[in-house]
């Protein structure tokens, strides 16, 4: 399990996190919402150690994920973020990237099972025909879904999405969403950040609302409509519909004549 336990981080003398406790259990998706500049992306970063903490500690299964060797924290947690780099670099490089926590020094990358997670991601995310096209020649949406086959190929035990389907099409929003239950059906932990609120709703076991740097509550779905909290905090109205979740907003925007 992975324990967040009265976490704070600032960037220089701005406070960014505010005393964060929460925890993440296998086999369940958990989405975090909020507007832009309420912490989401970098309550990941502070997660994956990319943000130092000025208090608290992170656990997982009981030990400190900051005293993990580089390696061993990379075959545990992956995590995508909202800023990657544009290079020349081969899709199937990039993917293989998600491989390199598990290669030894000497250990080549043609091995079955890296070949097997290689492909299994390439696949998964519609690529095969992009293996061997630079990355510099994508799409944004084509270079997103690179970057999805990479944390997949990784294959750990925790999963972090920061904004994954930004550039996508409809379609593999949907095929990212299938792919997310799927890792959940694996027993894996997969922590998301999304802005679009219906798809929250749908596949979230619990979402977890933030505002300036503080949780406002964590509830499943259902919950979390039925206290308007989201409804509150967005501004939106939102409708059930044979289970499908309708956003709409409260106020119409005033036209001027």
């Amino acid at each position: 399990m992975l324990i967040l336990k009265n976490i704070c981080a600032a960037y220089g003398k701005k406070q960014i996190l505010h005393n964060i406790s929460l925890s993440f259990q296998p086999g369940k998706i958990y989405t975090i919402i909020g507007k832009n500049g309420s912490g989401k992306s970098s309550l990941m970063k502070s997660i994956i150690g990319l943000m130092t903490l000025n208090s608290g500690n992170v656990t997982l299964n009981g030990d400190n994920v900051f005293q993990l060797p580089p390696k061993t924290r990379a075959q545990s947690i992956s995590y995508l973020s909202q800023h990657r780099n544009t290079s020349n670099i081969l899709v199937e490089q990039i993917v293989l990237h998600g491989r390199h926590p598990y290669m030894t020094k000497n250990e080549r990358s043609n091995t079955e099972i890296h070949t097997q997670a290689i492909d299994y991601a390439i696949q998964t995310m519609d690529l095969t025909e992009h293996r061997k096209t630079p990355l510099s020649n994508l799409s944004g949406g084509e270079m997103q879904r690179t970057y999805i086959a990479m944390v997949l190929a990784q294959d750990t035990p925790i999963v972090m999405f920061d904004e994954p389907t930004t550039f996508i099409d409809i379609e593999y929003q949907v095929r990212f969403l299938e792919v997310v239950k799927q890792l959940k059906e694996k027993q894996k932990t997969v922590i998301l950040v999304l802005h679009d609120l219906t798809s929250a709703l749908e596949i979230s076991d619990k979402i977890i609302l933030m505002d300036k740097g503080q949780i406002k509550c964590v509830l499943p779905p259902n919950e979390m409509i039925q206290t308007g909290n989201i409804e509150k905090y967005f501004n939106v109205d939102i409708v059930s519909n044979n289970g499908v979740y309708i956003i709409k907003p409260t106020k119409k925007i005033q036209r001027n004549e």
